[in-house]
């Protein structure tokens, strides 16, 4: 998600954050709230590639008359400096649309400025055939099917990786001795209610340009709609910390295949990664950075 200009901005304030929402809790808000923002920006997204569509085909048709008219008489001032800003709106145009296809191609080894959107596009759509997966050799079976590629991908990693042993490593409460245990003023600290500065601290600190969770929210929004979306924010850290968060609906993930060679065909050339909501890496961030003068001591 690029840079968000002010007018998107006041759309995503007056007409998807400050519409009533009734909700029982601040992560249901924020949840409803996130879902109409999806919606929106799908069909801004749809309406703004349409209006530039049409905005080029009708740029190329005057500057084409306006070319036409030269080859004939010389244009006149006004004239000239109509014809320099269709050129220059033509090429801004091209760019942000060899831009859009540049980020989904993930190619970027050619110079800025070639205007190959073309082979961009040709690039992404590659790379989204290529990713997905028709089928997976398990031995000498074929397996095909969406249900059935599933079923084989749990069950290998299952083999895999084991049940989950549970807490083997308990730990004795005299491990450490008084002088390494925090005190009364330290756990104080430790325990304070969130503040706005430290949650807005820990936002900025995130990455940019990571895959979004499964919401398909990236850490961008967030950053760039922080004054309009921070109260939700800020009550769903107080329902945390008061323990009225229920963590199990944000500490989950999806589980992507990520081949480890071409032409990849058994699970086992594949790299698993889990992909988590922002809100739930948000979370975890701010008590790493609460937790770090503690550690490094």
């Amino acid at each position: 998600m690029g840079l968000l200009d002010i007018g998107l901005l006041k759309s995503i304030k007056d007409h998807i954050w400050a519409k009533p929402c009734h909700a029982y809790c601040a992560y249901d808000r924020i949840q409803a709230k996130l879902k109409r923002s999806k919606q929106f920006f799908k069909g801004w997204g749809f309406n703004r590639q349409g209006e530039q569509r049409k905005m080029k085909a009708a740029l190329q048709k005057e500057l084409l008359s306006l070319e036409t008219m030269e080859e004939v008489q010389v244009l006149d001032l006004t004239q000239l400096h109509r014809k320099m800003w269709v050129q220059k709106r033509i090429l801004e145009i091209l760019e942000e649309e060899e831009l859009y296809w540049f980020r989904r191609s993930h190619q970027n080894w050619l110079l800025k400025g070639d205007n190959n959107t073309d082979f961009f596009h040709r690039v992404a759509n590659g790379r989204k055939r290529k990713n997905t997966i028709i089928s997976l050799l398990d031995g000498d079976n074929l397996i095909e099917g969406d249900s059935n590629l599933v079923k084989h991908a749990t069950d290998f990693y299952k083999t895999l990786f084991g049940p989950a042993p549970g807490n083997m490593l308990p730990l004795n409460g005299d491990l450490w001795d008084n002088g390494e245990k925090v005190d009364v003023l330290d756990n104080e600290e430790l325990t304070k209610h969130f503040s706005e500065k430290e949650i807005k601290s820990a936002l900025f600190q995130m990455e940019k340009n990571k895959a979004a969770g499964p919401d398909k929210i990236p850490i961008e929004f967030y950053q760039h709609c922080w004054e309009i979306i921070k109260e939700d924010i800020l009550e769903m850290f107080g329902d945390f910390h008061s323990g009225k968060l229920d963590v199990s609906r944000l500490n989950y993930g999806i589980i992507t295949l990520l081949p480890k060679v071409q032409e990849a065909e058994k699970i086992q050339q594949y790299r698993p990664i889990c992909l988590l909501n922002c809100l739930y890496k948000w979370i975890t961030k701010v008590l790493t950075l609460r937790l770090e003068p503690w550690l490094r001591n």
